[in-house]
C-alpha cells in the first residue's frame, strides 16, 4: 500500500471542466426550450381567437345582431363588438382581449382583403372579421398569428368558413400572412 493515498476532493481543473460542460449544454438547450414555449404560446393564441370567434357566432344568433372582431396587424390586442344595435333593442356585449405575451396578429385574408379589380390588395393594417346574425361569416377568413415582430417561422392560421361559420386552425407555411 505504499504510494497510494485517498483523494479528498476534486481538483480545480476537474470542477472547471464540469462547469464548462454544463454551460455548453445550457447554451444549446435554452434556444430549443424557448422555441418550444413559443410554439405553445402560438397554439394558445390560436385557441383564444377560435373560442372568441365561436363566442361571436353564439352572441350573434342569440342577440340577433351582427358582430365584428377587429385587430391591428403587429398587435396582440383585439376587440369584439356588435356592428349596431341588436334587433331586440339591447346593446350587445363589447369584449376586449389580448393574445399571449409575444404573440401578435400577422395578417388576415378574406374576400374584403383580396386584390381588387385594379390588382391592388387592401393594405389597411386594421382588419374586421364580420359574423352575421345567422352565425355565418360575411366572408371566408384566414387570420395569421406569429411570434413577435419576426418575419420568419411558421404562423398559426385560424380559418373561418363564410357559409357555415365553422372555425379551424393549423400551422401555415413560412411566409404566409
Amino acid at each position: 500500500m505504499v504510494g497510494q493515498h485517498k483523494r479528498r476532493g476534486y481538483t480545480l481543473l476537474e470542477v472547471l471542466l464540469v462547469v464548462a460542460i454544463l454551460i455548453i449544454t445550457a447554451a444549446l438547450a435554452i434556444p430549443t426550450m424557448e422555441n418550444m414555449m413559443a410554439g405553445d404560446k402560438l397554439v394558445a393564441g390560436g385557441d383564444i381567437v377560435k373560442s372568441r370567434l365561436n363566442e361571436m357566432r353564439t352572441r350573434a344568433r342569440e342577440q340577433n345582431c351582427d358582430y365584428r372582431l377587429t385587430f391591428t396587424e403587429g398587435s396582440d390586442a383585439f376587440k369584439i363588438e356588435p356592428v349596431d344595435q341588436c334587433n331586440d333593442g339591447t346593446v350587445g356585449v363589447v369584449i376586449e382581449d389580448r393574445l399571449p405575451r409575444d404573440i401578435v396578429f400577422k395578417g388576415a385574408t378574406g374576400t374584403d382583403r383580396e386584390p381588387g379589380a385594379d390588382g391592388e390588395r387592401n393594405t389597411a393594417t386594421t382588419t374586421e372579421i364580420m359574423v352575421l346574425r345567422s352565425g355565418k361569416a360575411a366572408h371566408d377568413y384566414a387570420i395569421s398569428l406569429g411570434v413577435g415582430n419576426t418575419s420568419g417561422g411558421r404562423p398559426l392560421v385560424v380559418k373561418m368558413v363564410g357559409m357555415t361559420g365553422a372555425v379551424t386552425s393549423g400551422m401555415g407555411e413560412a411566409g404566409d400572412q
